[in-house]
């Protein structure tokens, strides 16, 4: 660890990766409740261990997608009067919150839908 407190080396996208990984996949789940220093510090997050709770207890599957959803349908709301969608490979920043968890891996690439702008 390179000293004391927290020490994050995430991109959005990698952060992002992470949270869907935690809200969907329940082997990523199981060892992170059991070993969160070291999927944490796998991920880019380094904590010390004295700084997490003795175990760690992730919220319902359901419950984190609602919450992730909530939060990136909010701010993706708010970015859509700041950037044309040329700058953003073509998907409207609410269509690209709504992306799944493959899709997001993949790089946030799909093809458009009627709903989506191209």
């Amino acid at each position: 660890m390179s000293g004391q407190g927290a020490w994050i080396d995430m991109t959005l996208h990698s952060s992002y990766a992470f949270l869907l990984k935690l809200a969907n996949n329940s082997e990523f789940r199981r060892a992170f409740e059991s070993d969160p220093v070291g999927v944490l510090a796998a991920s880019g997050i380094e904590i010390p261990p004295e700084e997490l709770p003795h175990k760690v207890v992730l919220p319902a599957s359901d419950e984190l997608q609602a919450l992730i959803g909530e939060y990136l349908h909010k701010a993706a709301e708010e970015m859509m009067g700041h950037f044309p969608h040329s700058l953003i490979g073509g998907v409207c920043p609410a269509e690209r919150a709504r992306m799944s968890y493959q899709e997001i891996l993949e790089g946030g690439r799909r093809a458009p839908t009627a709903t989506s702008a191209p």
